[in-house]
């Protein structure tokens, strides 16, 4: 597999993609919550607090009530997962990190908080966890100051719009009685924890700290100390060979010497 080449964010997308087409094509007719025909996929992978079970936990994640909604949250996992996971290798370990940790403590923390609600599916807290892990990642591989006043805008204004749903219960960018459903905000701000201590636990951000940030956005290590020593030797060897080498030419005048026995006066002087 190239390292280079994302693998997480089509993963993640691909068991989407068939959870809702599965949903939409098993559920109602084909198959009901009352046991007839096929399963109902997205009852049996929804977390419920009527019947509760181990495998919603992580599936809970990959159903949605509706192909706009499953479409939504896909476009959002997709923007920010290709952002993390091209920002290097750090950056991708934090993003598989932060979606181990987010699938189970989000529906934990809607069956501890909110008890009001009795189901749980969708990918908006997971997206909300690879939405922090691509601000962190940008701002450790872009170095110039107009990337970093974006990136922490955007966290800022993620931060105010998690505190305002979390305060008043206001649900901005969704319309419950339109959706039909009910946005969650305690799952978005769940994912977003899990984004921050994934980047903490890849090395304190996405990016090891050996690692630097050119102006391309694509993070690189430096050449280590054997590298450099390596370079120093052949440099010293090539100073080496070069005074060697005047040595030698110029030894050959002092060590040469004449012998009056052999100076003779023939030539112009004549004899």
């Amino acid at each position: 597999m190239n390292a280079s080449r994302p693998w997480l964010t089509p993963a993640v997308l691909l068991v989407v993609a068939v959870a809702a087409a599965a949903s939409g094509a098993l559920a109602g007719g084909a198959g009901g919550a009352d046991g007839s025909g096929w399963l109902d996929v997205a009852a049996w992978a929804e977390w419920s607090r009527v019947r509760p079970t181990l495998h919603a936990l992580f599936t809970c994640h990959f159903v949605h009530h509706g192909a706009a909604h499953a479409a939504w949250n896909g476009l959002a996992l997709l923007l920010t997962g290709l952002v993390a996971e091209r920002a290097g290798p750090s950056a991708r370990r934090a993003l598989a990190l932060a979606t181990l940790l987010a699938l189970p403590l989000i529906p934990l923390s809607v069956a501890a908080l909110a008890p009001e609600l009795h189901t749980y599916r969708g990918a908006s807290g997971l997206a909300s966890a690879w939405f922090v892990v691509a601000l962190l990642a940008t701002w450790r591989t872009r170095g110039d100051g107009r990337s970093r006043a974006v990136v922490a805008l955007a966290l800022l204004l993620f931060a105010a719009k998690l505190t305002g749903e979390l305060a008043f219960e206001v649900h901005w960018f969704v319309d419950d009685a339109a959706a039909g459903f009910t946005s969650v905000p305690l799952a978005h701000a769940v994912g977003a924890l899990a984004g921050v201590v994934a980047c903490g636990c890849a090395g304190a951000s996405p990016v090891a700290p050996g690692e630097r940030a050119p102006r391309g956005g694509v993070a690189q290590r430096p050449a280590d100390s054997r590298t450099r020593r390596s370079k120093t030797s052949v440099r010293s060897m090539r100073a080496s060979s070069v005074s060697s080498t005047v040595q030698k030419s110029g030894s050959a005048t002092p060590s040469t010497t004449l012998r009056p026995s052999t100076v003779t006066t023939s030539g112009c002087f004549g004899s």
